[in-house]
């Protein structure tokens, strides 16, 4: 009898075991799990979204780790640039170039690198502390068709009459809301009358940062942007460029223009360092509520060095 009853707890106890690991896998599969492609067991039944567009969880169609998906979204964005100032890692000595360049030494910078390395996500954080030094920051992502009087007629629109030396805060214009982009004119214009408009700039300073320019097709707007870097050097304008693109050097982004290598600084976007890889993790788990073990780890790094 005694011997019965002790077959018995060990089989209950193994059972015990089984249903633990059992509930442990399930949770691991859930949590992880992409859709299926399958159709659904009944045919008016389709898969839907399991949080709103308001990043609220769908409370009928959720399950119990959707917020932990949210917030492995909102912490890990591999396919987008970083645009919030607690997820960026790493880059502490580019960005302090970057800085020490446009406030220390009044240079326009060139940022460049392969294509995936993280320059958005360095221009995102460093017009966001721009912003923070009250700096205008005007953010333009360029394309094949991109022209100079476009692109620049949408950065003088982010200046307000305000801060034009011939217009004091009560005049007409700055009172109803005009822009230095109503001073230009209606057709195209030069880089020349560009830069002399920003030349009567008072009162604070803009950044224009155009992203992407490796896709610009236009040689002539490549040119005139060269001819603005020298023309707002030349007279010392309140307006500095940031020009990030894909290059393995900075001819390959800006006309040659031998005349301009004093006025800027080129900066090539290096790979991360595997501290600089950690402190990303770091920063994903913070904000997932998730912790990584050493062992994952590990393996991140050896993933991201390729």
């Amino acid at each position: 009898m005694v011997l019965k009853r002790g077959f018995k707890a060990l089989f209950r106890g193994r059972a015990r075991k089984s249903q633990v690991a059992a509930r442990q896998a399930t949770t691991f599969t859930e949590l992880f799990a992409q859709p299926s492609s399958e159709p659904a067991a009944s045919s008016h039944v389709l898969p839907r979204f399991k949080s709103t567009a308001a990043d609220q969880v769908d409370r009928q169609h959720a399950d119990r780790f959707t917020k932990i998906r949210m917030r492995l979204r909102t912490a890990f964005t591999p396919s987008q640039p970083v645009t919030d100032r607690q997820m960026f890692a790493g880059r502490k000595e580019v960005l302090t170039q970057a800085i020490s360049s446009l406030e220390d030494q009044r240079l326009h910078l060139i940022v460049y690198g392969p294509r995936g390395i993280g320059k958005t996500s360095l221009l995102h954080i460093l017009s966001e502390a721009a912003r923070e030094a009250r700096y205008i920051v005007h953010y333009s992502s360029c394309g094949a068709a991109s022209n100079f009087p476009e692109t620049f007629r949408a950065a003088a629109a982010e200046i307000p009459l305000l801060y034009h030396s011939s217009f004091g805060p009560t005049a007409e214009e700055t009172e109803a809301g005009s822009s230095f982009a109503d001073l230009l004119p209606k057709s195209g214009f030069s880089p020349r009358q560009f830069g002399e408009l920003c030349a009567r700039l008072k009162g604070t300073r803009l950044i224009i940062v155009l992203d992407e320019f490796d896709r610009s097709q236009s040689p002539e707007f490549r040119r005139d942007v060269a001819e603005l870097i020298k023309i707002l050097s030349d007279r010392a304008v309140r307006v500095q460029l940031v020009i990030a693109g894909v290059g393995g050097d900075i001819v390959e982004l800006i006309e040659h223009i031998p005349s301009i290598r004093r006025n800027i600084l080129a900066v090539r976007v290096p790979l991360m360092t595997d501290q600089e890889m950690l402190d990303l993790v770091t920063a994903g788990e913070t904000a997932a509520g998730l912790v990584y073990e050493a062992g994952a780890r590990d393996l991140i790094l050896k993933l991201a060095g390729g």
